[in-house]
């Protein structure tokens, strides 16, 4: 098993051409082979060396943050320590310990998951693991771990400093969607308590707070009373999610095209809010309105040529499995280096359902070291995400 794993490592990192070391190519009947996590772990190691000679230094810190996370994802934590120390910002360790803690909780060690979130530096890098690690949870349908998770999140000692408003929103969101209403209203009494300045972040924990209380009215008031245009998105999002999660699915897809009719008419530039809106939608069955978003998001970015919201479209369609609108939407861009986090997803697409030689060649045999690493990691993720147990529902 590991020799056949080395091979198609070391046929993505040299210039070899899948055709000459895959089984199967020069016809013979080939038998399914199992991926594992000892597959997925010599993936990320090929991926790591690939990374170490990415010339441009934001793509190669991106791509090594990604490593670790992946690392912790695998359950190798100390290789995510390594990188961690050795990138050395805090912006990064916060990232790769975020993911570690997630791992460390979904695998049942809680204690030690919390340990690792107070190693986080920032105040409200620890509200956004906090938030995300709960929201992550409940997706998993881990409630009553969510629940303990909460238990030490809503003793964070609250900044002094509005601009960490967003953090505070993901903490607050989290805090409404785990069903403990209260949370969330405490939350918001303590911001309230600081004064005028947070009055919109109230408003809008409290627009959360009501709508995954099945409040609708109550929610729909308190977002009347918002008026920065992101915190009125963002309780849109709430309003919208706690429709899906009470089944009101028709009710949710008119709150999602309340949302973009948002984006536009307060002229939010970010295209990134249009993928979230089309992601959720997504999520809510909504396949033609998924579609109708993503072509409002690539009508906008192609006006910019913006090579990484191209990427993020991409990255949307072949994680909805739509592998070949993928590669058309990459297709706009001349350069195949610039199409790396595309790949990635798509790889990943490919990975999950078993097709781990597709997965690898989606990097060009002369691929750069960048999509190299990217189409590995996308690769191993997909392979780990294959070993996961489903979610009950």
């Amino acid at each position: 098993m590991r020799r056949e794993i080395n091979a198609i490592v070391i046929a993505c990192l040299t210039v070899v051409t899948w055709g000459a070391i895959l089984p199967g190519a020069l016809g013979q009947e080939v038998t399914p082979k199992k991926h594992d996590n000892a597959e997925a772990r010599t993936l990320i190691a090929s991926a790591e060396q690939a990374a170490a000679k990415i010339a441009e230094k934001k793509k190669k810190v991106d791509a090594l943050e990604d490593v670790a996370r992946l690392k912790a994802d695998a359950g190798d934590y100390e290789g995510a320590r390594l990188i961690a120390r050795a990138l050395g910002t805090n912006e990064s360790k916060s990232k790769i310990l975020r993911e570690m803690a997630l791992q460390q909780i979904l695998g049942g060690d809680v204690a030690t998951g919390i340990q690792t979130i107070a190693g986080i530096a920032a105040v409200e890098d620890k509200m956004v693991a906090y938030g995300e690690i709960i929201d992550e949870l409940i997706e998993e349908n881990k409630s009553d771990v969510a629940s303990e998770v909460l238990g030490h999140a809503i003793d964070i000692k609250l900044p002094d400093d509005t601009t960490v408003g967003v953090p505070l929103l993901v903490l607050g969101r989290a805090f409404a969607k785990i069903g403990k209403p209260e949370a969330a209203s405490k939350l918001a009494s303590l911001i309230e308590a600081k004064g005028t300045p947070w009055d919109d972040l109230v408003a809008t924990i409290l627009a959360m707070a009501k709508a995954y209380n099945h409040n609708m009215a109550g929610a729909r008031a308190k977002y009347a009373e918002i008026h920065i245009p992101l915190f009125k998105g963002l309780a849109l999002e709430s309003i919208a999610g706690a429709q899906r999660k009470f089944g009101d699915k028709t009710g949710a897809a008119a709150t999602y095209k309340q949302w973009i009719d948002l984006v536009q008419k307060a002229l939010i530039s970010d295209t990134k809010v249009l993928l979230d809106i089309a992601e959720a939608q997504r999520r809510n069955g909504d396949t033609a309105d998924f579609q109708a978003t993503l072509a409002l998001a690539l009508a906008a970015v192609r006006k910019k040529e913006d090579e990484d919201l191209i990427n993020l479209i991409a990255a949307r369609q072949a994680d909805a499995g739509d592998v070949e609108s993928a590669l058309t939407t990459l297709a706009t861009l001349k350069k195949d280096s610039s199409q790396a986090i595309g790949k990635k997803s798509i790889a990943y697409t490919k990975a999950k359902t078993g097709d781990v030689p597709g997965a690898l060649a989606t990097a060009p045999v002369d691929a750069d070291a960048y999509t190299q690493t990217e189409v590995l990691l996308g690769t191993a993720k997909g392979i780990l995400e294959s070993l996961k147990p489903v979610a009950k529902p």
